[in-house]
């Protein structure tokens, strides 16, 4: 995982450390979604936000106010913060989507 993260930051010279964190999150957003789809069918989700077993509507839109309220707060913070707060995102999200991963959750699309 820190790999492909690295790859992604080394892969983007042209594009700014900032763009490459915030893909990185997104992307790791959209596995950790992907996760939590195939948890709402197949076993019980541990976020005390969507509930135990919750349905594929309320995992759509939990993620879609996520990525919606993670943005916006970015938007407003002073680029050295900006950045602090991205590659804290990124280490959560990493670390949620590869535990996920160890404990053989799968994605669904």
């Amino acid at each position: 995982m820190r790999a492909a993260l690295l790859a992604l930051l080394v892969a983007l010279p042209g594009v700014g450390k900032a763009a490459a964190l915030e893909t990185a999150y997104l992307s790791l957003l959209a596995a950790d979604y992907l996760q939590t789809r195939w948890i709402a069918d197949n076993s019980y989700e541990l976020n005390p936000i969507l509930g135990r077993h919750p349905s594929q509507a309320k995992v759509r839109n939990y993620f879609l106010g996520v990525a919606a309220g993670s943005l916006a707060v970015l938007e407003v913070l002073p680029s050295d913060k900006r950045r602090v707060a991205l590659i804290c995102m990124v280490g959560l999200e990493g670390a949620t989507v590869a535990r996920n991963l160890r404990i053989g959750v799968r994605f669904k699309f």
